[in-house]
């Protein structure tokens, strides 16, 4: 898949054990079985692969949010000239907190998966003072302040949301990963969704 998106050649081969039926998948028939929306998914998630990005080449665009052990920022690589999140840890506040063993699993955890509906980790970074989770930025606000501007959900968009969610859970459920703080503030709302 990521050879036809890219433009590539192959890099893996196969080896049959039998008799088998080769059939070859070109962009035309590629395209009846993909959707658009879809090829621009895998495109977008595939244009994150092999980047270097280093803090240096990092330039900070604006502050996106603050949490109890760091905060989030959007930052703009030039090397690159892509747009991240990048999520800043204090080291300091990670050893008074006593909070290692959770980073480590937050880092763990977010470098195996890779699903729709989760944001992707592209790469971790650190420097003396700081640990950074640097990821694709999404435009879009968290569901709670959509729910807070629309009001409650009706049923088409409860439908949406909820089966979004299912789909994510039991994504993880397949990892052997138990999510345990699922609330609005915690689900993420793109711009690109529009059903209100």
């Amino acid at each position: 898949m990521k050879a036809f998106l890219k433009n590539e050649e192959r890099s893996a081969t196969v080896k049959a054990n039998g008799k088998v039926e080769l059939i070859k998948i070109n962009a035309d028939l590629m395209s009846t079985y993909f959707s658009e929306q879809m090829i621009q998914f895998l495109k977008n998630r595939y244009k994150y692969e092999d980047l270097n990005v280093h803090l240096e080449n990092l330039e900070f665009v604006r502050q996106l949010g603050v949490g109890h052990y760091g905060s989030a920022s959007l930052v703009y690589d030039r090397n690159s000239d892509l747009k991240f999140a990048i999520k800043n840890i204090n080291r300091a506040k990670i050893e008074h907190y006593h909070i290692q063993n959770n980073v480590l699993m937050e880092k763990s955890i977010l470098s195996k998966v890779d699903h729709p509906f989760i944001v992707k980790l592209i790469k971790s970074l650190k420097n003396d003072d700081n640990l950074f989770f640097l990821m694709e930025y999404l435009r879009g606000r968290d569901l709670f302040d959509v729910i807070r501007d629309i009001g409650l959900l009706n049923k088409e968009q409860t439908q949406f949301y909820g089966g979004q969610l299912f789909l994510t859970l039991e994504y993880l459920h397949s990892k052997g990963i138990i999510y345990r703080d699922l609330k609005p503030e915690n689900v993420y709302v793109t711009e690109s969704v529009n059903i209100y």
